[in-house]
């Protein structure tokens, strides 16, 4: 299974309690120390860059599993990092994906005040 953006590794820790082998990629790299430290074995599996940077280090349909929680706004360019989400999901594959709604009820209720409104982070 793979995290894109998988913070501290929550789903990452989930995935192993159901013997999948976790793959993540984490911006802060700080963020995944926790992680590292208390498995080890699979500190090389965690990068610290953009998707769409090490995405060619993965076979077609490889992985079972891919989630990317909060994360394709921050996409450079989602067309291509969609692209090779599904070029390295295998054919029968979940895809977990959530991403902020500006149509939400909490959107409309906040207003400017909604804290996910970050423009120059949400592409």
């Amino acid at each position: 299974m793979l995290d894109i953006g998988c913070n501290k590794g929550f789903i990452l820790v989930k995935g192993i309690e159901h013997n999948f082998e976790p793959y993540g990629v984490e911006l802060v790299p700080v963020l995944m120390n926790q992680f590292k430290n208390k498995y080890p074995q699979f500190k090389n599996n965690i990068y610290s860059n953009n998707f769409s940077e090490i995405s060619h280090n993965f076979q077609n349909q490889y992985f079972d599993i891919i989630a990317a929680i909060d994360v394709i706004e921050h996409f450079q360019n989602p067309k291509k990092d969609l692209e090779n989400v599904f070029r390295i999901l295998k054919t029968n594959g979940i895809f977990i994906v959530q991403t902020p709604d500006t149509d939400s009820e909490m959107a409309k209720l906040k207003g400017s005040g909604w804290g996910v409104l970050k423009a120059f982070e949400h592409l």
